[in-house]
């Protein structure tokens, strides 16, 4: 099952396993996965599996973007051992 394990910030530690086809993250309570973080947006990017169950990243018109191994992104696919920046918190992608 894939995860998101948190690496820096305030998740750090924190394992997060993708279980949904959408998982929404930022600072809003409804998200599947909160971060209460001033650099987070309210719906900052959302993670979309994929019929092969592989997963997208989707920037949420966030203000601080969304960033894979260093590089901005709006929409990229996952791979294993992909670092995933959202505003100042940082986590490693698990497949």
């Amino acid at each position: 099952m894939p995860h998101l394990v948190g690496t820096q910030g305030i998740v750090a530690g924190t394992r997060f396993a993708l279980t949904q086809e959408i998982v929404v993250i930022g600072r809003d309570g409804e998200n599947e996965i909160v971060i209460e973080d001033s650099t987070v947006s309210r719906k900052h990017a959302r993670l979309e599996r994929t019929e092969k169950g592989r997963y997208y990243l989707v920037d949420q018109e966030s203000t601080n973007g969304v960033f894979l191994n260093g590089v901005r992104v709006v929409k990229t696919i996952l791979q294993g051992g992909d670092e995933v920046r959202i505003g100042d918190i940082y986590f490693q992608y698990e497949a």
